[in-house]
């Protein structure tokens, strides 16, 4: 009896173990899943069939739209925009970087001191931070560092020959990149962020729960409005990709700081 005893006794210490060993490594693998999610503050930006995005450790990542989650393409880098060829993305000792997703091609600028940016036309736009968040334009290979405008900003998105940017997350204006022209586009100083297709201008409206308003980018009439709470989001094919708002008082707690990235109709992308 007492030799069935110890038997039993090591038998489920082996089970005990065991079931320690299976809990690590369950453990572990939630763990790295988590860490390749999105950082709840992390720009998406969508490039052909895919869209990037910072993780939580700020490394630069793509996920394939009709694919699984793909691999580190940069690390500690802080995704910024892109144009559909190019992203852009900053580290903290003011170095932009470009990088071209479709191959090897990468460009590195040095002493960019950029609040916010975006490419267009093969030129960095950026908010200048050491000139009062005005607007500067430099090209890849660091020539022609010059003012486009003494408008200043926080936010900015350039597409068909527009700049479009904010203020103070206030109004949104629009600035021709041809005749230098400034319009107003929304007043209403609720505009947290924002992004545009060209087509439409989509705008995380604070003072409604940040749901999405949609304006007409040419016109500027108000054309309905997505009820999806996000302040950080991307327009892929006409809708939206998005990653669920989270109270900046929120990040940091309760794994609250990952977060997966859903399209318009609620399905899990990332």
């Amino acid at each position: 009896l007492n030799k069935e005893v110890v038997l039993l006794k090591n038998l489920l210490n082996k089970v005990m173990i065991l079931a320690v060993i299976v809990a690590i490594l369950v453990g572990g693998i939630v763990f790295q899943n988590r860490k390749s999610l999105a950082y709840a503050n992390s720009r998406i930006v969508p490039i052909g069939d895919s869209i990037f995005y910072n993780d939580y450790s700020m490394f630069l990542r793509e996920v394939p739209i009709k694919g699984h989650r793909g691999a580190i393409i940069y690390k500690r880098v802080k995704l910024m925009g892109g144009d559909g060829k190019y992203i852009c993305a900053k580290d903290n000792n003011k170095n932009v970087y470009i990088f071209n997703v479709k191959n090897t091609e990468k460009y590195k600028l040095s002493n960019i001191d950029a609040t916010d940016m975006d490419i267009y036309n093969n030129k960095i736009y950026y908010a200048n931070k050491s000139d009062g968040n005005k607007i500067y334009s430099i090209c890849f290979n660091g020539k022609d560092n010059i003012k486009v405008s003494d408008a200043t900003t926080s936010h900015l998105r350039v597409t068909n020959n527009h700049i479009y940017f904010e203020n103070n997350r206030d109004n949104i204006y629009s600035l021709s990149l041809l005749t230098k022209e400034i319009k107003n586009v929304y007043e209403g100083s609720n505009c947290y962020y924002f992004e545009t297709d060209g087509k439409y201008i989509y705008l995380s409206d604070y003072q409604n729960d940040n749901t999405i308003l949609k304006l007409d980018a040419h016109t500027f009439e108000e054309k309905g409005r997505i009820n999806i709470k996000t302040v950080n989001f991307c327009i892929y094919n006409g809708s939206l990709c998005y990653i669920p708002f989270v109270d900046e008082d929120d990040i940091g707690d309760n794994y609250k700081d990952y977060s997966h990235i859903y399209n318009e109709k609620g399905q899990i992308i990332l």
